[in-house]
């Protein structure tokens, strides 16, 4: 029975050990205030409407899951979709909170909430939605993050 124990604690532990696992640190930290500026960026190419900005943050194999849509897969197409989308005329508040960092290797991710508000130029009633994210980031050959996969779903009743 010691013998099957001690098997088992040593194969986890090589497990563990070989899967590039992070524990808190000073990694954990850099990537949560990386997370934090791509963030910080995000909302302020979109209020922005800067679609080259934006589209700065992504990994070139990027994929981009918005409600209601299918999932828009590659940079090409990701900034096709942004630039049609920034072609409105109106103004666009967003806040977006991040909850949690992880981070595993050469990937992480962050989960959170944001918040939208549209304000239509011509006059009207300002659109506003809030719902969560969780986006998965990719270590970049220059030791950046870029987005990876970024996946945002609208909570019930926002408009």
């Amino acid at each position: 029975m010691k013998k099957q124990v001690l098997t088992i604690t040593a194969l986890f532990c090589f497990m563990f050990i070989s899967s590039n696992t992070v524990i808190a640190g000073s990694d954990d930290d850099a990537f949560r205030s990386a997370v934090e500026e791509i963030f910080t960026t995000y909302s302020s190419t979109n209020m922005n409407k800067d679609v080259e900005g934006w589209m700065a943050l992504w990994d070139d194999g990027g994929i981009k899951m918005s409600p209601n849509i299918r999932s828009i897969y590659g940079k090409s197409a990701i900034r096709e979709f942004k630039h049609k989308k920034s072609q409105s005329p109106d103004d666009i508040e967003m806040t977006i909170k991040v909850e949690d960092t992880q981070l595993a290797g050469n990937f992480g991710f962050a989960h959170g909430t944001y918040f939208v508000s549209v304000t239509p130029k011509g006059g009207g009633a300002v659109k506003s939605k809030d719902g969560k994210f969780l986006t998965i980031f990719k270590k970049q050959t220059d030791g950046s993050w870029k987005i990876y996969r970024d996946s945002v779903s609208s909570n019930p009743g926002s408009k």
